[in-house]
């Protein structure tokens, strides 16, 4: 576990730069703001940090994200998530 204590001390202020990044981009999906600007700075993050990422257009709709890495197995494992939030006044 030392291993891993020290490899989180030694990458904190890189996470938190991040953080601060991902938060201060607008990305309001009900208002259409800041949707593409979040993708792109999504892809470029995942790509930062070593995965292979590329946006998908979508029809009608803000694009998906799509980033793959490779690993030692033959299993998948898949996140799902959203880059957008709402607005604070419905």
């Amino acid at each position: 576990m030392e291993d891993v204590y020290a490899h989180i001390d030694d990458h904190t202020e890189r996470r938190i730069a991040l953080l601060e990044r991902l938060c201060s981009q607008p990305s309001i999906s009900a208002h259409g703001v800041g949707l593409e600007e979040m993708a792109k700075l999504t892809a470029e993050a995942m790509c930062e940090y070593g995965l292979d990422a590329e946006l998908l257009p979508v029809e009608g709709g803000p694009p998906l994200v799509y980033a793959e890495v490779a690993g030692r197995s033959s299993q998948t494992l898949l996140f799902y998530n959203h880059y957008d939030v709402q607005p604070v006044d419905p």
